[in-house]
């Protein structure tokens, strides 16, 4: 009688399928983190000698006193933790019905081409492989074999053998390398990516895309459109950050299509962070093509060289996180297709710039978010300008809500042609609000007509930007007929803005302040805001005379120098106010003073 030598004991190996070398190991009550709630793990079979826990590996062997030991439990299921010596997880799983700690490896293979080929496999035992073509090229993995099964190959998680399948023991991220990607940036990995990007579908799981720069030739499908509830088992992507892993999309086509559900399928859920999408730089190439998308989250991406960065329809509820949308003919664009008006979509500190026609296009939406970040560089290239040409532009907006555009904190520099904002409204009572921005015209070849420019043909939508600061440098030399902003005459609010020139300053908005403006004591102007003037009117009385035109305002003054000198009165008229200053013995005295005046 013959038979074959096996290792006796447990071999726990890392994420990159080498020998665990002094890592940690937690065994615990099923369902329950092991590491807050551990069980009795003995040596022996007798359970006469406990193991301490977490149990130390010794070149992927637990170890028992330094020497190779065997983990033995007396129950059926069990949580299990493996952490590497730095405390990093390698593996999970809550609810253990495999025992990853006391199976028995028959034979480690090089490569996955001579386990799915080799005869003689055991029922059940579990095969240990080095890679899929080849040892450390990221498809290492452990597999059980199960003999008679006839479950769909996938080539990932579920590999063909013979007379059986091999099923790939994994928890956690599923690794696009996994079902073959290579992310060499020659090698086609268009089929192995789809491949992953199915399953992921299928099961809700978290997929890792590994360092490397993956190539594709046709579009990459996330298709969840016969989601019709809000089940939990949506995808999410997780590259090595985008310095690292790339997906080059070499074809006029979409990168990456996602197609979401109907009526409680709308709810995306999904997740994509840590890698880039390259084009080739073809007409009609889209980096993200999103439709039917809400609550979807994408964070620390880089999208280039498309002709649409972004391109989506019934798009709400979705933030972009630190996202660089670069070198596009186009950056984003979201509209309206048949359910949902791209409303709630929140873009935080991004990048948006170097786009050859312009930033962002939104149509229909409510409530579009631009916080942090920059707008720099769009509508222009080469410093040409791209005729019409703008930052972000918003048409129609406030069909599903009461606010369209809200931009704060945002750097805009070297934009071209139109505007950095552009707001048009057709129809429709919405709030727009453009608050603490910086805005910079830098050069005499492009540049901006308005820096924001508000085009009101229907409806009384209004917008309000305030705190913002106007200004150029470089060769770009200012020009009344370029003012900073430009709008209708009553849909405005200039709200303590300041504005580098006087000769771009607004040339009328419906403001409503507040207007802070200061005199010396001989009534000459120390400060005030644009077009407003002031003028000795005899003894302890000033002037101010203003464009209002109306006496619906209030209006708080005080005096800036001797103690006693005080504001006796303020007389309110259609376009001035009249300041009396006197001593404090009520006698009228000229004196320097300050004032405020709000709209009301």
């Amino acid at each position: 009688m013959s038979a074959e030598v096996t290792s006796p004991f447990t071999v726990f190996f890392d994420r990159s399928g080498q020998p665990l070398d002094a890592g940690y190991v937690y065994i615990g009550t099923a369902g329950i983190n092991p590491e807050v709630s551990p069980i009795s793990v003995y040596w022996d079979t007798a359970l006469t000698t406990p193991a301490a826990q977490p149990i130390r590996t010794i070149a992927g062997y637990p170890s028992q006193n330094g020497s190779p030991g065997t983990i033995i439990i007396n129950q059926a299921t069990y949580s299990i933790v493996v952490r590497d010596k730095n405390g990093a997880l390698v593996y999970s799983n809550l609810n253990a019905f495999i025992d990853f700690a006391n199976v028995l490896y028959s034979q480690t293979y090089a490569a996955l081409s001579a386990l799915t080929t080799a005869s003689g496999l055991v029922n059940n035992a579990v095969y240990i492989v080095a890679g899929a073509a080849a040892a450390g090229d990221g498809g290492a993995g452990m597999f059980r074999y199960v003999a008679g099964s006839t479950t769909t190959v996938d080539n990932g998680m579920v590999l063909t053998a013979v007379n059986g399948r091999l099923f790939r023991l994994a928890t956690g991220e599923i690794e696009a390398q996994w079902y073959g990607a290579k992310g060499d940036g020659v090698t086609d990995d268009t089929a192995a990516l789809n491949a992953w990007l199915a399953y992921l579908v299928a099961n809700g799981a978290e997929g890792l895309l590994n360092n490397g720069n993956y190539l594709t030739t046709s579009k990459l499908i996330i298709d969840e459109s016969s989601v019709t509830t809000e089940e939990l088992t949506r995808v999410s992507i997780r590259g090595e950050g985008d310095g690292n892993t790339a997906i080059q999309s070499n074809h006029a086509g979409r990168c990456i299509e996602y197609q979401g559900g109907t009526g409680g399928g709308l709810g995306s859920y999904i997740k994509f962070s840590g890698f880039r999408l390259n084009g080739s730089g073809q007409v009609g190439g889209v980096g993200l093509w999103l439709d039917n998308c809400a609550w979807a989250h994408f964070e620390d991406m880089t999208i280039s060289a498309f002709e649409r960065g972004i391109d989506g329809t019934d798009v709400l509820s979705t933030v972009f996180d630190s996202c660089r949308i670069r070198f596009n003919f186009m950056g984003f664009r979201f509209a309206y297709s048949d359910a949902s008006r791209p409303n709630a979509i929140a873009f935080r500190d991004c990048i948006i710039g170097a786009n050859y026609t312009y930033g962002g296009l939104i149509t229909g939406g409510a409530s579009i978010n631009i916080r942090g970040g920059s707008l720099e560089g769009n509508g222009q290239t080469e410093g040409v300008p791209t005729v019409g040409g703008y930052g972000v532009k918003l048409v129609d907006c406030g069909v599903e809500g009461a606010t369209g555009l809200v931009a704060s904190g945002v750097y805009c520099e070297g934009n071209a042609d139109t505007a950095d904002f552009w707001i048009v409204q057709t129809t429709g009572d919405v709030m727009h609000s453009i608050l603490g921005c910086s805005f910079a015209r830098i050069s005499s070849s492009y540049f901006v007509t308005n820096n924001i420019r508000f085009d009101r043909s229907g409806g009384n939508s209004r917008a309000w930007v305030g705190g913002c600061g106007f200004t150029t440098f470089n060769t770009y030399v200012e020009n009344s007929a370029r003012r900073y902003l430009d709008g209708p005459a009553t849909g405005v609010v200039d709200a303590g803005n300041y504005y580098q020139s006087t000769t771009a300053a607004p040339a009328a908005s419906d403001t409503r302040g507040p207007f802070c403006g200061a005199f010396d004591d001989t009534g000459a102007s120390i400060s005030l805001p644009k077009d407003w003037t002031c003028a000795n009117s005899g003894t302890g009385l000033v002037t101010v005379t203003h464009n209002l035109g109306t006496t619906n305002y209030a209006v708080v003054a005080t005096t800036i120098e001797a103690a006693s000198e005080r504001v006796e009165r303020i007389t309110k008229n259609t376009n001035s106010f009249i300041i009396v200053t006197t001593t404090s013995g009520e006698v009228l005295a000229n004196a320097a003073a300050n004032f405020i005046a709000q709209l009301y």
